[in-house]
This record gives C-alpha cells, sequence and structure tokens, in this order.
C-alpha cells in the first residue's frame, strides 16, 4: 500500500491511508494526504467498515483500494453499509469469495489451460494425511481461503506452509482449518504476474522473476527483477481471472516448470509486496486502476524488463539466515547494490517510512535474534 499511495500521489491524486495503528509505513509517507486509524478487520470486521464509512462521511474519496485479503472480505461482506463510491469497480460478492478461494484457483487454471500441481481438498485431519502420503512429502498445506472465519468471529489469514512429515502436519492443520488443501511442492523458478483486470483483459501487465524469497523455501519476494511477459501466458491468465470473476489489481504467483509451462500456485486480488517494482518499471498499476474507475481506457503498456525490488526486511532475515549456514556468497548476494532499483520501504525522496519499518519491524527483526518470535507488519 506504501508503493499505492507514492504511484498515486505522483500522478496527482489525494490519498488517504486506513491502518490499525498510527506507526505504519504508508502514514509515514510524504504520499499520504490524510490518515486515518481504524480497527483491525481481521478482529473485527464490522467495527473496521463503520469506520470506513465514517471517513467516507467526512471526506468525499472518490474510491478505496483494499490493502488485504482480510480488508477486501470484510469490504465486499458489509458493502451495504458503505456509500457508492467506496464500492466502485469492487466485483460481486461470489466474485470476491471466488478469488481468494484456492479451491477455486485450481477450477479456474483449468478452465483457462493452466496446469495445476496434484492437491486434494480435505474436510478431516485422517484425510489432509492420508492426501500427503499419497502425494509425498513435503507437501505445501495451504488454508481453504486466504483468509477464513476462525470459531471465535475472527477473521485467520494464513500463508502456505511446507509441511515436511506426518507430526509437522497433525500440529498444523488444526491452524489451517477444514477444509484444508493438501498439495505437491513443485521444484522450479517463481515468477510474478502482476496487472489490472477489465473488461477488456489483463492491461498493462508486469511479469517478475523471484531471484529470493522469504522465507527461501517458500515465502513472498524478498528480491526479484522484471522480465518479458510471455504474450500467451497473459492470454491464459486472463481467462483465469475471468472465470473467476476477477476485476481490478491482481498479483497471480506460477512456478516454470519449463520454458513455456507455467503453473499458477496463488493469486492475490489486491495490490501486492511488490507493487513499487511495477511503477519503476513503468506500468503504475494503482494509477491505471484508478484512472480505469475513473472513465480512462487501461494502458496497454507492459513493465520494461531489467528493473528491480528489493524487501529490505526480507533481505536482511535471507542474510542472517545464510552466515548461519556458511553460505557467504549467498548472504553477500542480499548486500549487492544493483542499478535500476526500488526499495518495499527506502525512497530517497520519502525517507520516513524506512523509518517507521526500523522502529516497528526492524526492532522485531532484532528481537527474532535474540530468541523471539517474529511477525512482520501489515501496512
Amino acid at each position: 500500500m506504501l508503493a499505492a499511495a507514492r504511484s498515486l500521489a505522483g500522478a496527482g491524486f489525494r490519498v488517504g491511508a486506513v491502518a490499525a495503528h498510527p506507526h505504519a509505513a504508508t502514514h509515514w509517507s510524504r504520499a499520504c494526504w490524510r490518515r486515518y486509524v481504524a480497527p483491525d478487520p481481521r478482529l473485527d470486521a464490522g467495527a473496521f467498515v463503520e469506520a470506513l464509512a465514517r471517513i467516507f462521511e467526512s471526506v468525499a474519496f472518490s474510491m478505496l483500494i483494499p490493502g488485504s485479503d482480510a480488508a477486501l472480505l470484510a469490504i465486499s461482506s458489509h458493502r451495504v453499509d458503505l456509500p457508492p463510491s467506496a464500492l466502485r469497480g469492487l466485483p460481486p460478492h461470489p466474485a470476491v469469495e471466488a478469488s481468494l478461494d484456492k479451491r477455486r484457483l485450481a477450477e479456474a487454471a483449468q478452465t483457462a489451460g493452466l496446469p495445476q500441481p496434484p492437491s486434494v481438498a480435505c474436510a478431516t485431519l485422517e484425510q489432509a494425511l492420508d492426501a500427503a502420503r499419497a502425494i509425498g512429502f513435503p507437501v505445501l498445506l495451504k488454508p481453504r481461503s486466504t483468509v477464513f472465519a476462525a470459531p471465535d468471529g475472527s477473521l485467520r489469514q494464513r500463508s502456505s506452509r511446507i509441511v515436511r512429515d506426518e507430526r509437522e502436519l497433525r500440529t498444523l492443520a488444526s491452524e489451517y482449518g477444514f477444509p484444508c488443501l493438501v498439495q505437491g511442492r513443485l521444484a522450479g523458478e517463481v515468477f510474478s504476474l502482476g496487472g489490472v483486470m477489465a473488461e477488456t483483459g489483463i492491461a498493462p501487465a508486469v511479469m517478475a522473476r523471484y531471484e529470493r524469497t522469504w522465507p527461501p523455501a517458500a515465502g513472498n519476494a524478498a528480491y526479484a527483477a522484471t522480465v518479458e511477459p510471455p504474450r500467451p501466458l497473459v492470454s491464459r491468465a486472463g481467462r483465469l481471472l475471468e472465470a473467476v470473476g476477477w476485476r481490478g489489481l491482481f498479483e497471480l504467483e506460477l512456478i516454470r516448470r519449463s520454458r513455456d509451462s507455467f503453473v499458477p500456485i496463488d493469486l492475490n486480488p489486491r495490490p501486492y509486496g511488490s507493487l513499487a517494482l511495477a511503477s519503476a518499471a513503468g506500468a503504475p498499476l494503482a494509477v491505471e486502476w484508478c484512472r480505469f474507475l475513473t472513465g480512462e481506457r487501461p494502458s496497454r503498456v507492459a513493465a520494461r524488463p531489467g528493473y528491480r525490488y528489493r524487501w529490505e526486511e526480507a533481505e536482511l532475515r535471507h542474510l542472517w539466515w545464510s552466515l548461519r549456514r556458511g553460505r557467504l556468497r549467498a548472504a553477500l548476494a542480499a548486500l549487492r547494490p544493483r542499478r535500476r532499483t526500488v526499495h518495499a520501504y527506502f525512497h530517497w525522496r520519502d525517507p520516513a517510512p524506512l523509518a517507521a519499518w526500523a522502529l516497528g519491524g526492524g526492532g522485531r527483526l532484532i528481537a527474532s535474534r535474540r530468541g523471539r518470535s517474529a511477525i512482520s507488519p501489515r501496512v
């Protein structure tokens, strides 16, 4: 969301940012025109939407961009409580639910002619164990939906997790709820295809190759570089999103199995972590989406290859992880400066968000090195 705010402000939009606490990085950005604190949608979706409604009553914002899966689901579920301007561009609720559903992603990929890894939807722990044994450990454990309701009424958000044996599966299954998805783990390079999905298809499109991830085995982009997107892949991704019913900003994560074969593994129907890379490479997706919502035709420009993205927190974690294992070359790669690199937090014209991360996420990173758990803050 920091990347979205920076690109929108640079294009002349006035941006209001909503976060669960006043220390969110976007609140510290020069791109932020108005700052608001609201309840966390994961803890109280209704109160979060009520806070948004009050904001729209006080300021005539023309559109709303949900910044997380929990925010998207809360806004869609309580859409009757929000004014029309806050719902501009929001697909119907069944499409929102489908875009967050891991099982629907597999069905849509098949419809679009994209291969899928072996996967089984499991309603019980025993089914999950049987599926993992049949597929073969290690497997990926995924929740049925990116965000789902917990027994206490709150919303849980869980990322995919590598499970190496039955004991670990028994321990984690309750956290992911049922039904869950047990999926075979595929080897190959990880790519990201981002863009804006409109009635006329995907425009523009941004493709990046993940050179490092955090966590290393199955995580988000720590360091990535833009590449030329294959036209057939963009076309098939458009059919996948059409099958889901999604409209708006998105990121589709894929694994390349061969030169022309890509397997979709995750869909993010919102601004995503490496969004700053799209803007740096000439395809500001948040700007294109907002311009489309105000009546302009979406641009057909594709992001230029050879631009790079670095997530500072993940790179520091990767550096420490590599040093502990004696991988000096890998550790130095995380420190190597590269031309045409954009950062998750740092920008020389807007330095305060990096300071916000250092005071918040950086402190947790240091604490985790002392043996305490660390959770990355979400903006």
